[in-house]
């Protein structure tokens, strides 16, 4: 059975917040550990990326494509997958 909308909860962008303190507490720590936790934070992201994100995020790094012709390119892939999704 499909959901027709979304419900006000799935509606509300996902926040986070830091205040200064511990902002300023994350900068004291040893760069080390801060890109140890910076890659741990991009692997488990990528993971958690469905198929069609990855592959929208790979046309993104390619760097042979001008920008204007990726949006384009983009636009439509993205348009063909919501088409054979709703099938």
């Amino acid at each position: 059975m499909k959901r027709r909308g979304l419900s006000k909860r799935e509606k509300l962008p996902l926040l986070y917040y830091k205040t200064r303190e511990e902002i300023e507490a994350y900068r004291k720590k040893p760069v080390e550990l801060r890109l140890q936790w910076l890659e741990a934070q991009m692997e488990f992201f990528h993971n958690a990326m469905s198929p069609k994100a990855k592959r929208i995020r790979e046309k993104f790094r390619n760097p042979g494509l001008k920008l204007s012709i990726r949006d384009v390119s983009l636009s439509k892939e993205i348009l063909n997958e919501r088409k054979q999704s709703k099938r």
